[in-house]
């Protein structure tokens, strides 16, 4: 099985990078349903850039 996990990263001038989870979901259809009902709000809709979904397997190890 896997999950849909929606993030948006802001990247600074600095370096420094801002990380948000938005959510994990089912599908990707509520994956981008869910990003799309966030992208205009207030922070997220000065860097639409910043959006992605990954997908998962869920109970798979990503790291030694």
């Amino acid at each position: 099985m896997d999950v849909f996990v929606v993030l948006h990263d802001h990247r600074f001038e600095s370096g420094h990078v801002d990380s948000k989870l938005i959510g994990v979901f089912s599908s990707s259809d509520r994956a981008c349903a869910a990003l799309n009902e966030v992208r205009n709000a207030p922070g997220f809709d000065e860097h639409p850039e910043g959006f992605h979904i990954d997908r998962f397997e869920i109970d798979k190890r990503y790291s030694p």
